[in-house]
């Protein structure tokens, strides 16, 4: 099921306007004179069906209560194959232990601070996993920035057309659902991150920066977005496309974080 939102470049809760706009912009984007007389006729296909689902107002909230769906399964796709990736970490680290009696031990203090920290871990994992597949979708779509996903905070919250103040934990994923306060109410929201060119895949953050030529040839610097807000020099006449991995970047869960990637591209250039 594809994103129309994501596909247009707009929120989910972009009026027919800004719907419209986006719409003209990316199809004008992909017409024939643009690409020497060849349209890519697939991209112009899912752009019009976009616009059609979107523009009528019963067609659009019928796709959103589909959409709602379609993220909350992948999101709990995406914490099963983080659960399974933990899993077999932990397999790794720790599947040599002896057995001692009839309980196994650990060799250090050291090893069993760290068997215990990727329990609690798992049982967060797992926790949010359970919840989420025995409630329903969302009541609201929750679009926050990467520094909030990193440290949490107050966020407007809109549901039926009204306003809330909600306080949000640190480490939220994009596509997570979870329950907030609202005036006293319990109200169960999906996160969706909305800094440009960020993905989150489990505790892992990935970017996407796109270079020009001239800057792949020549080397340049980038600022990775905040909270980060390192400042990575790219070296001249690299190899692309590449990536940088930051250790322990990533978005923070319990007492760990995972890696902060940043893909490296090279935009095409047409002739």
């Amino acid at each position: 099921m594809s994103d129309y939102y994501q596909l247009l470049g707009v929120a989910d809760d972009a009026d027919i306007a800004t719907i419209k706009r986006a719409y003209r912009q990316k199809i004008a984007h992909h017409h024939p004179d643009r690409h020497g007389g060849d349209a890519n006729d697939e991209m112009v296909r899912r752009l019009n069906l976009a616009y059609a689902t979107l523009k009528d107002n019963d067609a659009r909230a019928d796709y959103d209560r589909q959409l709602r769906k379609r993220r909350q399964q992948r999101w709990l796709d995406d914490k099963r194959t983080q659960l399974a990736t933990v899993v077999a970490s932990v397999a790794r680290q720790f599947g040599k232990i002896e057995p001692f009696g009839t309980h196994r031990h650990f060799a250090t203090a050291k090893a069993a601070n760290q068997a215990a920290k990727v329990v609690r871990h798992l049982q967060n994992i797992w926790h949010k996993m359970a919840d989420a597949a025995t409630k329903p979708a969302a009541d609201a779509i929750c679009q926050i920035s990467l520094s909030t996903a990193y440290q949490g905070g107050q966020v407007a919250i809109v549901v039926a057309g009204v306003s809330y103040q909600a306080t949000l934990p640190k480490g939220l994923g994009d596509g997570e659902i979870i329950s907030v306060q609202c005036a006293g109410v319990p109200v169960r929201i999906q996160i969706k991150i909305s800094t440009p060119s960020v993905q989150i895949i489990g505790s892992d953050v990935h970017y996407t920066v796109n270079l020009s030529q001239t800057q792949a040839k020549n080397g340049t610097s980038i600022t990775l977005p905040e909270p980060l807000s390192l400042r990575l020099a790219i070296p001249p006449k690299g190899s692309y496309p590449a990536k940088i991995v930051l250790h322990g970047q990533g978005l923070p869960l319990a007492d760990t974080a995972g890696y902060f990637i940043v893909h490296l591209m090279v935009k095409e250039t047409h002739d």
